[in-house]
C-alpha cells in the first residue's frame, strides 16, 4: 500500500466504519458457500434473442406482451416498422401491409422474419439492382416499368423514404433481383430492451387473429404522430455567418456533441457504428446532402431511419457539422467534402440571428446515484491500478448522492483490495459510454489521491 500523505482526520471515524464493514463483508463472502446461478446472457439485443429458441420467445410473447405497448414501438419512427409496413396503406408499397400479410403466418414464422429478414422474401417486394452503362448503380423496387426500347424503369428506395430514380431501359446495362431483404438486418438493435420485442410480437399477433379491426383499435393517439413545432427562431437563422464563423473552439465543441450523441451510431474513423444504416462519414457518400446547409436541415428534420435532433440549437448543429466535414469526411473521404465558397454562402437562406445559447447538460454528474456507485476506475493514468468492479463510496455527509461529494474510497470488488481515498471537488471524469456516450475508455478517479493500493 502507497501512502502519499496524511489521509484528512475529518472523516477518520467515517473511514473506520467503512473499513470495518469492508473487512466483515470479506469474512462472510469467502465463508460463505458458492451457489450456482444462471448465467446473464450478454450482448447486443440480437444476440440474446438468438439464444433463446423460437418456441421459448413465443412463449414469452404470449405470457409477457403487451400489445397497446407494441404499437406504440411498432409506429415509433426511430424503429421504422410503420415507414415499409403501414397497416391498410394505400398507394405506393415499400413492404407487405402488415394487416394483410400475418393471416397465414404462425407466430414463430413472424419472429424468425424479424431475427432474418431474408430467410424468405415476398417475390412482390423483392429489391433488384440496376447498373447503368454510365456505370451508376442503383437498388430498390420496381414500382413502374415500360418495356418497350424507349421505355423506363421506376425504382423506389426503401432506405430513402420510397425516393424514387427512373431509369431509361436504354441506359440499363446489368440488372438482377437481389436475394437480400429491404429490410435490413440487424433491426431489432433500434429496440430498447426484449420487452419491447415481446410487446412488438404481441401487436402483430393481434393483428393476425383480428386484422383491420385491432389496427384502429390498438393505433396510439393522433398526439403521439405530432412533432413539436420548430421553434421561431429557426425562421430566422443566420446560416452563411454561422458557417463561415466556425474556428477551432467550434471543432472542439462539435467534436464533445459528436463523440457524446452520434459516434454510437455513425462510428468514427477507426471503428464502426453499431447501426448498419446509419452512414460512416469517413468512407460513405451522405445520402441527404454533403453541403453543410443540408447536413443542418438533416439534423434539424430527420431523415430515413434518423430522427430530429431538436435538442441542439444552431451553432451546436453547425459545431458538430464542422467536426464531421473536416475530421471525418475531410481527410479520409474526400470525395464527399464540399467546398463552402462566397457563391454558396450567398445563396443560403438569409436571417439575421443564430438562435440561443448552448446549454450545457452534464445528466451523468448532476444525477443522486446514492452513497456509491459499482463502475469501472482507473486511478492515475498508467493503467497499473484499475479496480474493474469498483465501488466507489462516498465517505462525508450531504445530500446530491456519491456524485456530490468530497471524499471518497473506491474498493476492488474483483481483486478483494481498498484500491485508492482521495478528495476534492470532483468525483470522476465520467467518461465511458453510460457516462457521456465516449467508447473505449473507463472514468478516472478525480481529486487528491491519499493512498492507493
Amino acid at each position: 500500500m502507497v501512502f502519499n500523505r496524511p489521509f484528512v482526520s475529518g472523516i477518520s471515524r467515517q473511514l473506520f466504519l467503512v473499513v470495518a464493514g469492508w473487512l466483515t463483508f470479506l469474512q462472510f463472502a469467502i465463508a460463505a458457500p458458492q451457489q450456482q446461478t444462471r448465467p446473464v446472457p450478454s450482448g447486443p439485443l440480437e444476440e440474446t434473442l438468438r439464444e433463446q429458441s423460437v418456441d421459448e420467445l413465443a412463449r414469452k410473447v404470449m405470457a409477457d406482451g403487451n400489445a397497446a405497448s407494441g404499437a406504440l414501438v411498432y409506429y415509433n419512427p426511430v424503429v421504422t416498422c410503420v415507414k415499409c409496413h403501414e397497416p391498410s396503406a394505400e398507394g405506393q408499397r415499400l413492404g407487405p401491409v402488415i394487416d394483410e400479410v400475418n393471416r397465414d403466418a404462425t407466430l414463430q414464422q413472424l419472429i424468425e422474419s424479424l431475427l432474418d429478414p431474408s430467410r424468405q422474401l415476398t417475390e412482390s417486394f423483392e429489391t433488384e439492382t440496376i447498373v447503368t452503362r454510365f456505370g451508376i448503380q442503383f437498388t430498390g423496387l420496381v414500382i413502374e416499368e415500360d418495356e418497350s426500347p424507349e421505355g423506363y424503369v421506376v425504382l423506389a428506395d426503401p432506405e430513402l423514404d420510397g425516393t424514387q430514380t427512373r431509369i431509361a431501359q436504354r441506359d440499363i446495362e446489368d440488372r438482377k433481383k437481389n436475394k437480400v431483404s429491404a429490410m435490413p438486418q440487424g433491426l431489432v438493435e433500434a429496440l430498447p430492451n426484449e420487452q419491447a420485442f415481446l410487446d412488438l410480437m404481441r401487436y402483430l399477433v393481434e393483428i393476425k387473429s383480428e386484422g383491420k379491426q385491432a389496427v384502429l383499435r390498438l393505433r396510439p393517439p393522433d398526439s403521439f404522430f405530432v412533432l413539436e413545432p420548430l421553434p421561431e427562431y429557426e425562421a430566422d437563422i443566420d446560416h452563411a455567418g454561422l458557417i463561415a464563423s466556425r474556428d477551432e473552439a467550434s471543432l472542439e465543441q462539435g467534436q464533445a456533441i459528436y463523440r457524446r450523441f452520434c459516434a454510437s451510431c455513425h462510428g468514427t474513423r477507426d471503428q464502426e457504428g453499431t447501426i448498419p444504416a446509419a452512414r460512416r462519414f469517413a468512407d460513405a457518400a451522405l445520402k441527404n446532402g454533403n453541403d453543410p446547409h443540408s447536413m443542418y436541415q438533416t439534423l434539424t428534420h430527420g431523415y430515413g431511419l434518423m430522427v430530429p435532433q431538436r435538442w441542439m440549437v444552431p451553432r451546436q448543429k453547425y459545431d458538430v457539422i464542422h467536426y464531421i466535414r473536416e475530421r471525418l469526411i475531410k481527410p479520409a473521404n474526400p470525395d464527399q467534402y464540399f467546398e463552402v465558397t462566397d457563391e454558396y454562402l450567398a445563396g443560403l437562406p438569409t436571417g439575421s440571428g443564430s438562435g440561443p445559447d448552448p446549454v450545457q447538460q452534464t445528466p451523468w454528474s448532476d444525477m443522486d446515484y446514492g452513497n456509491s456507485l459499482i463502475n469501472t476506475y482507473e486511478v492515475g493514468r498508467d493503467g497499473n491500478n484499475i479496480a474493474y468492479k469498483g465501488i466507489a463510496v462516498r465517505l462525508d455527509d450531504g445530500p446530491g448522492g456519491v456524485s456530490q461529494g468530497r471524499h471518497w474510497m473506491l474498493y476492488e470488488h474483483d481483486t478483494m483490495r481498498v484500491a485508492a481515498a482521495w478528495s476534492g471537488s470532483g468525483f470522476i471524469d465520467y467518461r465511458g459510454i453510460h457516462f457521456n456516450d465516449e467508447h473505449n475508455i473507463h472514468p478516472r478517479i478525480v481529486g487528491e489521491v491519499h493512498f492507493t493500493n
